[in-house]
């Protein structure tokens, strides 16, 4: 794979990752039952672990002096989440 490609992918998953993190937070509010708290806490880890992720692949993007795809209209409209 070229630094190119590779450069790329690391851009799309960036992108991504506004959807994903709406996900795990949409998870950790929609938990119900005994163990709530105990699930809460769980997805509040995942949820900070993702917004970590995305700052450590958009530092690494601006690193290669390539340029960020995470607007909206991109996410949105081009890519969607990754399956």
């Amino acid at each position: 794979m070229t630094t190119s490609s590779n450069i790329d992918r690391l851009k799309q998953s960036h992108a991504n990752h506004p959807l994903q993190n709406q996900y795990v937070r949409s998870l950790r509010w929609n938990e119900k039952g005994a163990e709530f708290f105990e699930l809460h806490l769980k997805h509040n880890e995942l949820y900070i672990r993702t917004q970590i992720i995305s700052d450590e692949a958009a530092e690494r993007i601006l690193t290669l002096d390539a340029m960020l795809l995470s607007r909206s209209s991109y996410v949105f409209f081009n890519n969607g989440p990754i399956n």
